[in-house]
């Protein structure tokens, strides 16, 4: 696979001036940092698919996890190029990704759903401290999230077995985007690009589960996906049950983990 960027993308955030309400009255807030929001026009083969909202950073890996979640793509080995092109200026974002992709029956995109946690006892509180290690390290990795509060973000780790125990966790890459969807977007991405053995990873992300994420998560073969917070939808909760994928998550304050399938 071919990557070319032809992109120019300035900065991740923007200090825009803004009116700040107080009780004393309106005042200027000059310092209002605000995360970059553009959007990129996805065409494959020559055909324009959708113009998607993105934080302009890590645009292939973002492109391949969604023509994979949105099931464009079946086999990422076909890909032959990825170009993004076009320029990200104060807000006047033109971006464009060409994909040039052959044809292929052959799906390498799941691979042995839930089978990582197949030996595991559920219902053994020790055994999930790895998702307790994730959530002590989700924040340390995101700077724009510090800078704006206004981002979200997704880990792929890779998990190993220490005996029956999941205690050697390897963070592989980490996103950080607008939306929520498109942080998971880049990281499925990222490990598709370069041929990561998914069904030994799982998804950490920030923020609300919904149905489309988890087809992400179970296009990309990963073994489960977990966020930083235990709120799902019940799309999200049924796709996961039918495609036999982990899907979890964890009460920050009450130290409490939520396993809905």
């Amino acid at each position: 696979m071919k990557i070319i960027e032809n992109q120019k993308v300035n900065n991740m955030s923007r200090v825009l001036s803004v009116k700040r309400m107080s009780g004393e009255g309106r005042s200027e807030d000059p310092g209002y940092q605000a995360v970059t929001e553009d959007f990129i026009s996805i065409f494959l083969n020559g055909e324009h698919l959708q113009n998607i909202p993105c934080t302009p950073e890590h645009l292939p890996e973002l492109v391949i996890g969604w023509l994979v979640s949105e099931r464009h793509l079946k086999d990422t080995r076909n890909v032959e190029n990825v170009t993004i092109e076009g320029n990200v200026n104060d807000g006047a974002g033109n971006l464009t990704a060409l994909v040039e992709a052959g044809t292929s029956c052959e799906d390498n995109t799941r691979s042995g759903a839930g089978k990582l946690f197949d030996p595991l006892d559920m219902n053994d509180l020790s055994n999930w401290e790895w998702i307790f290690k994730l959530q002590k390290r989700f924040d340390l990795e995101r700077p724009l999230r510090k800078l704006t509060k206004a981002s979200h973000s997704c880990m792929i780790v890779r998990i190993k077995a220490d005996g029956f125990k999941y205690n050697d966790l390897e963070i592989l890459y980490q996103s950080e985007d607008a939306g929520r969807h498109s942080a998971m977007d880049k990281a499925a991405g990222w490990g598709l690009i370069r041929g990561i053995d998914m069904s030994s990873c799982i998804l950490f992300t920030s923020g609300r589960i919904s149905t489309a994420m988890v087809r992400t998560a179970v296009a990309s073969g990963v073994s489960a996906l977990a966020t930083a917070k235990p709120l799902v939808t019940d799309g999200a909760i049924r796709t996961a049950r039918e495609a036999g994928l982990l899907l979890a998550g964890i009460d920050e304050e009450t130290k409490e983990i939520y396993i809905f399938s």
